[in-house]
């Protein structure tokens, strides 16, 4: 019988501060890890905080808003896997040998993306998805969506993820079971009591 211990993560990240939200992140880590736990599940967008800048309020089409200086810099303070902030959760999952379910804002092709990593008990990500079902009514509008629902493995265990208002459509969850997923994780984000 396959057992895995998962630390979910309760804590929201209100303020896009990638500095405090990694801060955080680690002392959380580290905790889970102390307490026995093989794999670390974060809420939806941790490390960025689950927020897009006051002009993408407006809900204007994305052609009037793709050239003013606070979208632009959301834009450009994305995520990669080669950024500092995401290398020492990489770093701290190998130090720990601990699985670790990381997420953010990614950088997509042209606009940011609803990202989760997981990421192995050798700090590799073997896996990384984007947000399918993004909220269209919202902000989120602004999101590149991502385009599949990829498995990997961890622990011989079979997982795959899907975000928030992913659980909203049945062919998420169908999907990845077709790709053989035995445990999905799924990063939420509803204020601190929602959170998971």
């Amino acid at each position: 019988m396959k057992k895995l211990k998962v630390a979910l993560i309760q804590y929201d990240t209100i303020m896009p501060d990638i500095e405090q939200n990694t801060t955080m992140a680690i002392k959380l880590i580290r905790e889970a890890n102390r307490n026995g736990a093989d794999l670390v599940l974060f809420p939806e967008c941790f490390l960025t905080a689950y927020a897009a800048p006051d002009i993408c309020e407006k809900l204007l089409p994305v052609q009037e808003i793709e050239n003013h200086p606070e979208f632009i810099k959301w834009c450009e303070n994305a995520l990669t896997e080669n950024e500092e902030h995401f290398i020492q959760i990489v770093n701290l999952a190998a130090e720990l040998n601990i699985g670790v379910v990381i997420t953010g804002f990614s950088k997509g092709r042209r606009y940011p993306q609803n990202t989760a990593w997981i990421i192995d008990r050798n700090g590799k990500v073997i896996l990384k998805y984007s947000k399918v079902h993004t909220c269209d009514f919202d902000w989120e509008r602004y999101l590149e969506s991502g385009d599949s629902f990829p498995v990997c493995q961890f622990d011989e265990i079979t997982m795959g993820c899907m975000i928030c208002y992913d659980r909203e459509y049945p062919e998420s969850a169908r999907e990845l079971m077709l790709n053989g997923a035995e445990l999905i994780m799924h990063p939420n984000r509803w204020g601190v009591k929602g959170c998971q």
